[in-house]
């Protein structure tokens, strides 16, 4: 998982990533740590998806970051944006793998993707 610390490193990811948004003051303890344990066991199923995992701490760049998705600082959050660059999820808690590939597959263009695999 990268770090990163601008909204324009978020930008050029639209339109051909689904990225999850980890949120905390440290990727090696608690809550973010639960995260990363999950989303790594089921990495195939993300990479179906598209998704990019990006983690934001509390660094100077970040704090545009956490303004624009209203998470503060040293705080933890998990927040999933879709291709569109809309949040499609937001959570205060680590999220199971499976409810975030439920959410993304429910979503217009993930089912239009669906459609095209077959």
């Amino acid at each position: 998982m990268r770090e990163v610390t601008s909204l324009q490193e978020l930008e050029s990811l639209r339109d051909q990533f689904r990225v999850l948004l980890i949120f905390a003051p440290t990727e090696i303890a608690g809550p973010a740590a639960t995260q990363e344990e999950w989303l790594a066991a089921h990495s195939n199923q993300l990479a179906e998806r598209d998704v990019e995992l990006l983690f934001v701490s509390n660094v100077d760049g970040a704090h545009t970051v956490r303004e624009r998705y209203e998470v503060p600082s040293g705080s933890f959050a998990v927040v999933l944006l879709g291709k569109d660059g809309q949040v499609k999820m937001r959570s205060a808690h680590p999220v199971p793998v499976d409810r975030l590939c439920a959410i993304i597959d429910t979503m217009p263009m993930r089912q239009a993707e669906m459609r095209r695999q077959f």
